[in-house]
């Protein structure tokens, strides 16, 4: 019993190898059992014996397609050249139309150096592809390393043809363009990439790279920041960061500006001070132009390039007024006082004398004014933006009148007559006396010129000249008959001083009759109307101002006391509360307070009083 117990395994494992070995011998008859196990060897590695088992494949099926290029895969990996001409050959008898053919051996004879077969060959697997795009992408490449780069390109772009969004041929011939400097047909090509989504996240590939320099070349500073919307700062290099600032600052988004500008200089112990100054330098625009003007004059400050700061004077003087410091223009004045250029060395010094005057530090001013010589100033020291500042400077330091009119009289552009330049000068300086005299002086040299007139109607108005100012606006309508904003100014004037009421009503209706839109005369047409007690047509009258909606206290006052004559209380308290909370005339706003007090015993925040 125990021997048969071991015969029984025994026999059934001689039956199991039987099987297997007659197994081998049907599959070995099948070239595809061949062509697997040389797939096997393939992916391992092992070329040689992938070819040992192509090759027994091939005796089994000689006519397969699939074998032969597996083969040729095979030899191409184990650099057998010479081995894949002999069989491309051979293979070309039986199918003279096959470019994979002609392709292998357009390779193999660029890998023996003959070029000249090389191309014959494929020109000819060229003839033969048909619209397969993956291989005439194959051919092109082949091309390329032939040097035939016009054969190359017009394959690629035959590849576009059939498939317009076949990557790798966009690529190349982006790349391509790019590398020509034909940055506009580079975009062309580049811009097919950005539908695949993986190259986009691949914010670090050369074609991002390209698409933006392209892009930055061609000055298409909009399509930069749009395409930056879908990248990673943390991915891009410090060369496309500094694309983004310059672009943002082009487009005028300054507050994409600082933001790129500040992660370059988080990075400043790298950069060249060149590099440093220039950055601070569109940093310092760019919060200009948000009006943060300390940050501006920071930025400025920090850069160490004269020159720089000198072709940014004005912006420079314009931010040492608003944050009254001087400190960069007496650098560059000191700075330059050095370089033996008297021209340049004036402007600055005339810059910085202006500051000091401005600032009403008079004595420094004077002391740099007394270091310029205009007596040897040159002919194109004389521009009118120094002449106007010199005349100012001599006027405000040292009430030199007769200097002032000497300089003026130079300049080119004088729509501002020398005496209403120094008349208005005088007006700011709230020196009302010498105001009045120099601006009369305009009005007899050229009555025509309505400017002076409206100059001393204001001085007149600030000092509450009533009737001097009455005086010269109704000179003026003399001279301007159909001048609206005159027409208005003496109608309004007259009106709010109850003075010839039924005049004023006639002069504001011809204003509205030529300035219809201009809500401001038709407050005062309404005003007029209420003075003269009729509360209706006041009403009528105010209809532009509430589609306006216009936020004036004057006005809002004017519509609380229409509404109040008209009994409407809830509409008065309204727009004199309004009145009050607009705040931009002091006066109309006590006077809205004292109408809250006076007829509805509430302030303006509708407490009864006590």
């Amino acid at each position: 019993m125990n021997i048969i117990k071991h015969i029984k395994p025994l026999l059934l494992s001689g039956f199991l190898i039987f099987f297997a070995f007659l197994y081998y011998n049907v599959s070995a008859q099948s070239s595809y059992y061949y062509f697997s196990l040389a797939e096997i060897a393939i992916n391992n590695g092992d070329y040689a014996k992938a070819d040992s088992l192509l090759q027994e494949a091939q005796k089994l099926d000689p006519n397969s397609k699939e074998i032969l290029t597996e083969r040729l895969n095979a030899l191409y990996y184990l650099g057998k050249n010479k081995e894949i001409i002999k069989l491309c050959k051979k293979a070309v008898k039986k199918n003279p139309d096959n470019p994979v053919l002609y392709l292998a051996l357009s390779g193999s004879y660029l890998k023996l150096n003959n070029t000249k077969k090389a191309k014959k060959y494929l020109n000819r697997a060229e003839k033969y592809t048909g619209n397969d795009v993956n291989l005439i992408y194959k051919i092109a490449i082949q091309f390329a390393k032939l040097n035939e780069k016009e054969k190359f390109i017009s394959l690629l772009k035959k590849i576009l043809e059939i498939k317009p969004d076949f990557i790798n041929a966009n690529a190349w011939l982006g790349d391509y363009y790019f590398n020509q400097k034909e940055y506009k047909k580079a975009i062309e090509y580049l811009e097919h990439l950005l539908n695949n989504e993986k190259i986009i996240l691949a914010t670090h590939s050369s074609f991002i790279r390209q698409l933006i320099l392209s892009y930055y070349y061609t000055q298409n500073y909009k399509q930069i920041i749009e395409l930056s919307k879908s990248l990673s700062l943390e991915n891009l290099g410090s060369t496309i960061i500094r694309i983004l600032f310059v672009s943002s600052f082009k487009i005028q988004d300054y507050q994409a500006t600082v933001h790129y500008g500040n992660i370059i200089l988080q990075k400043s112990e790298r950069l060249e001070q060149e590099f440093k100054d220039e950055t601070n330098e569109i940093l310092g625009i760019a919060e200009f132009n948000l009006q943060d003007f300390q940050k501006a004059f920071d930025c400025f400050s920090k850069i160490q390039n004269e020159n720089i700061l000198l072709r940014n004077l004005k912006i420079i003087s314009t931010i040492s007024h608003l944050i009254n410091n001087g400190d960069l223009l007496n650098r560059l004045m000191v700075s330059y006082s050095k370089e033996g250029n008297d021209t340049l060395l004036s402007v600055l010094q005339t810059i910085t004398a202006y500051f000091y005057a401005k600032n009403d530090s008079l004595k420094l001013a004077n002391k740099i004014l007394e270091k310029i010589n205009l007596a040897e100033l040159p002919t194109e020291f004389h521009d009118d933006y120094i002449l106007n500042l010199l005349s100012y400077i001599y006027l405000k330091a040292k009430d030199d009148v007769n200097t002032a009119t000497e300089l003026l009289n130079k300049r080119k552009d004088k729509t501002t007559p020398t005496f209403l330049w120094i008349g208005n000068f005088y007006k700011n300086e709230k020196q009302y006396e010498k105001a009045v005299f120099y601006l009369n002086q305009a009005v007899n040299e050229d009555s025509t010129n309505i400017a002076p007139y409206f100059s001393l109607a204001a001085i007149y108005n600030t000092v509450n000249n009533v009737k001097n100012e009455i005086t010269v606006l109704e000179k003026a309508i003399q001279c301007f008959p159909e001048n609206p904003e005159l027409l208005n100014w003496l109608g309004y004037t007259l009106v709010d001083n109850d003075i010839r009421l039924n005049y004023a009503l006639t002069l504001l209706q011809k204003a509205v009759s030529l300035d219809s839109t201009n809500a401001y005369i038709w407050d005062s047409v309404a005003w007029a109307y209420y003075k003269l007690g009729n509360y209706e047509k006041a009403l009528k009258s105010m209809k532009l101002v509430l589609e306006k909606d216009v936020q004036d206290t004057v006005v809002r006052y004017h519509l609380g006391n229409i509404y109040f004559k008209l009994g409407q209380i809830e509409s008065a308290k309204n727009n004199w509360n309004s009145a009050i909370e607009i705040n931009n005339n002091d006066e109309a706003k006590i006077k809205s307070e004292e109408m809250l007090k006076k007829f509805t015993g509430e302030d303006n925040e509708g407490k009864k009083e006590d």
